[in-house]
């Protein structure tokens, strides 16, 4: 999919997902106190494939421990595809491997005046 083809509609998110999730709740109207909390996952609009994890907590329930927001009972285990953004970039896994051409036009060049 590149910017060509994408739907309108569709965000690119470079950086400060922890911002840009919490802009893309979604409530949770089935738990028996409603909330956003939940792990969204952004994908790479390059390859299509998983880019990152972020966490989203609503702040109702802190640790006992610490005092820092966790997620609800209803957040837990919850898992949220995020369909308005993409990630402009390709994956670490589609970056490391040979799935993208890394060789020079100069190299096919020479090779191709060399069989003439």
């Amino acid at each position: 999919m590149d910017s060509e083809t994408m739907k309108p509609d569709i965000h690119l998110v470079k950086r400060d997902f922890e911002v840009d999730v919490q802009k893309r709740g979604v409530l949770n109207i089935f738990a028996k106190e409603p909330c956003v909390c939940g792990l969204y996952t952004y994908y790479s609009q390059k390859c299509g494939c998983f880019y990152k994890r972020v966490f989203l907590k609503c702040g109702k329930t802190k640790s006992q421990k610490t005092g820092d927001s966790i997620l609800c009972a209803a957040g837990r285990g919850r898992k949220i595809d995020v369909k308005t953004a993409m990630v402009p970039f390709n994956c670490e896994k589609c970056r490391t491997c040979s799935k993208r051409w890394t060789g020079s036009s100069n190299e096919q060049q020479s090779k191709t005046k060399t069989t003439m």
